[in-house]
């Protein structure tokens, strides 16, 4: 009798922990392609963010909460310090927000792994060699593609990595509230040969869908450029024709140009009903090295899991001139 309550109460805390560790991970579809990529959600309802001395983000949780829910905590705290410190404008992003009292409720990422290519003087995403081979054996013969370059087992080539982050915060006490929603794209790290005797190429997009229960009230796009350059309205970024459901903004950004885009940041702020379900708030971002455009379909769906949004379909004129990465954080608020 006494065997069994130990093998009982050692599967109750093998649920437990599985449990625990799976309840951050929200992205459930593997939209990678077969490139080298990460992703990973903070449900930031336990994750406090403050500031010291005005100029120095502090990460904390509440530690009277049980063992199960404090070690989940305290590893997510770490991979969220971990993360910062590979994305100082992130960094500095959240240090901004939390001066200015933003309760963030989700924050998401996906990090994609990138290859300078000398001959186009610009970064391209880098093919999982056995994903790749998954993919295409799914998908059969591809008819247009992506430059990319194929991480070989022992080839050592430098890495650089681009971020794009998703996240969610919302004002009000009662229906309907105010949702403030953001996609940031950054760089870990850039090309340093970059100045004004490189041309520039194609602009970026970058783009956010909405829920479709969500009312957009305003948006806007920050870019911060290296080389001192200042952004211009009109000339370095542009808003597109969205819809109702989605926005978009054309970009410029030449990572071996004057226009070297460091991060970019695009935000709206719509009014909303709360829900007792979960929903998606589902970022892009296309890098082009030639001049181009797109097109994009949006439909609203529910995933397998039960997460309803409004996705899009990017299609660039030119599609091996291109790239896209996709982020999304699902969020019950």
């Amino acid at each position: 009798m006494k065997k069994s309550i130990i093998r009982f109460i050692s599967t109750l805390l093998v649920v437990m922990l599985l449990s625990e560790s799976l309840s951050f991970v929200a992205f459930a579809n593997d939209k990678s392609g077969g490139y080298v990529e990460t992703h990973h959600q903070f449900n930031m309802e336990d994750i406090n963010l403050s500031v010291e001395n005005k100029n120095k983000l502090h990460i904390s949780f509440d530690k009277s909460l049980n063992v199960l829910k404090n070690n989940k905590l305290n590893k997510e705290k770490k991979m969220l310090e971990e993360y910062l410190k590979r994305y100082s404008n992130v960094y500095k992003q959240l240090l901004s927000m939390a001066n200015k009292n933003v309760d963030i409720h989700t924050f998401g990422y996906t990090e994609a792994e990138m290859e300078y290519d000398e001959e186009n003087q610009t970064f391209v995403r880098v093919k999982d060699e056995n994903k790749a081979q998954n993919v295409n054996a799914l998908l059969g013969p591809m008819t247009a593609h992506a430059e990319t370059v194929v991480r070989r087992k022992g080839e050592a080539k430098k890495k650089y990595y681009f971020s794009l982050v998703t996240s969610i915060s919302r004002k009000g006490t009662s229906n309907p509230y105010v949702y403030d929603t953001t996609t940031y794209g950054a760089w870990s790290e850039n090309n340093s040969i970059g100045g004004q005797k490189y041309p520039a190429s194609g602009n970026d997009y970058i783009l956010q869908a909405c829920p479709s229960g969500f009312t957009r009230r305003s948006d806007s796009v920050t870019i911060k450029y290296n080389h001192g350059k200042n952004a211009e309205s009109g000339k370095d970024y542009s808003s597109l024709a969205g819809d109702r459901n989605y926005i978009a903004y054309s970009v410029s950004d030449d990572p071996s140009g004057i226009n070297q885009m460091s991060s970019v940041s695009l935000y709206a702020s719509s009014k909303g009903n709360s829900a007792n379900y979960y929903r998606t708030i589902n970022s892009y971002y296309v890098h082009t090295w030639k001049s181009l455009s797109i097109k994009v379909s949006a439909s609203a769906s529910a995933s397998s899991d039960k997460k309803y949004g409004v996705s899009l379909s990017i299609t660039p004129s030119v599609s091996e001139k291109s790239w896209q990465v996709y982020s999304y954080v699902s969020f019950q608020l």
